[in-house]
């Protein structure tokens, strides 16, 4: 009983991975349909691959790699599609950016055409069949070096003649800046292309929709782009060009906290001395010297990373305007040191002058001393109240203390609106 058992078991379960190997295979046989509808390259190089090295062969017995299409009958055009993957780095003090570029070409071929009825399928060429093929020799003008990495490039040709030729590229391009409102500049940054040996009546370069700028850079943001498709003439021939620019804006965040504000706090620094006390003329100088040097320091740092331009940039503005600041509470420090010493001098004079009657032998009686003290008490009170009066109107010093509490911190604020205001 128990033997039966057990091959009924055994069947049942043959049967089953049998149902379930059938149920697989369907279901891969069905994908596969799927892929299938690709291109007809694929498909040909599936099922019948001797078609492919058929037509390969047509097309190129009797091609000519070194002859352009339409030779002396037009010029042809060579439709531009590029895209920026990335900006990957802007050097200021160079005056260049390195970028990571798509190119695609798309022209038409005549001579590769092998369906002209069929606008579908397509043949993929690379390596040895690439080779054999006619490509337009465009260049970057303002490239300084390019490199194509390896196995990124292969072209399309089209049952009807039409080529597709894509490749990756690397590019450090020049780029012209201007940095007359550094840190809050705009820059552009441009690619330029050419084609190295055909004219204008041979060649003819148009921008194809879709060309941008595909991710963020890190110290900028992309603001616009724009494309041009121009005639450009060196006095002897015309020449074809296209050229794709993109302004960028700086962000401002890293200046703010690595410039703006160490310069802010260096000018409300060097305003501390106001409140000090007057007579301590050491401490005063020193603060504000300090305060002087650091800004010295920041000049240099902040164009430690900037080509040495002839003219003043809005950073400099600021620096500039900045150290006057702090320079000027330098001299506040001197004028109220000056008042002082004035005041301290024309004090003791004054007290020369009062104590120089009192040597003098008093022969008055006992009576009228008495009558002269009891007087004497009577205007205290209101004596040192117009001596303290009479002190204050006396000592500058502390007149130009108490203005320049007010003057140079508003004085400061107003710079600060109008520096913005011009250059934001």
């Amino acid at each position: 009983m128990n033997c039966k058992v057990w091959r009924c078991l055994q069947k049942l379960f043959v049967l089953v991975l049998m149902s379930l190997h059938f149920v697989f295979g369907c279901c891969q046989s069905q994908g596969n349909t799927e892929d299938d509808y690709w291109t007809e390259e694929e498909y040909l190089q599936l099922k019948e691959p001797e078609q492919v090295s058929q037509i390969m062969d047509e097309i190129f017995q009797n091609y000519d790699k070194l002859k352009r299409p339409y030779y002396r009958v037009k010029a042809v055009e060579i439709g531009i599609l590029m895209g920026i993957q990335a900006i990957s780095h802007v050097s200021e003090e160079n005056m260049e950016f390195q970028a990571t570029v798509y190119f695609t070409h798309i022209w038409e071929d005549p001579r590769v055409a092998f369906d002209k009825d069929n606008n579908d399928s397509f043949l993929i060429l690379r390596g040895e069949h690439l080779n054999k093929l006619w490509l337009p020799d465009t260049y970057i003008l303002n490239a300084r070096k390019v490199s194509i990495e390896a196995n990124t490039y292969s072209a399309k040709v089209y049952a009807n003649g039409t080529i597709n030729y894509s490749y990756r590229l690397s590019t450090i391009a020049l780029a012209k800046m201007n940095f007359l409102n550094y840190p809050m500049d705009n820059q552009i940054l441009n690619i330029d292309i050419y084609s190295y040996s055909y004219t204008a009546d041979q060649l003819t370069l148009r921008w194809k929709k879709g060309s941008m700028v595909h991710n963020e850079m890190a110290g900028y943001v992309v603001k616009s782009e724009n494309k041009i498709s121009e005639i450009h003439t060196d006095g002897i021939e015309d020449w074809s060009f296209l050229s794709f620019s993109i302004t960028v804006r700086r962000r401002l965040g890293y200046f703010i906290m690595q410039f703006f504000f160490p310069c802010i706090l260096c000018a409300v620094v060097s305003w501390l001395p106001f409140w000090m006390d007057r007579y301590e003329i050491g401490d005063r100088m020193a603060l504000s010297i300090t305060t002087l040097l650091t800004e010295v320091f920041l000049s240099q740092y902040i164009n430690s990373n900037m080509p040495r331009v002839s003219y003043i940039k809005a950073a400099d503005e600021y620096l500039l305007a900045t150290f006057i600041f702090i320079f000027m509470g330098l001299l506040e420090n001197v004028v109220v040191y000056n008042f002082r010493s004035d005041f301290e001098l024309q004090d003791i004079y004054c007290y020369g002058q009062e104590i120089s009657p009192s040597q003098e032998i008093m022969t008055e009686s006992p009576r009228n001393n008495l009558e002269e003290e009891a007087s004497s008490k009577s205007a205290d009170h209101n004596g040192n109240k117009m001596d303290a009066e009479e002190t204050t109107e006396k000592d500058q010093s502390l007149v130009v203390d108490k203005i320049s509490r007010v003057l140079f911190p508003l004085a400061f604020i107003v710079f600060q609106a109008y520096y913005f205001g011009r250059h934001l």
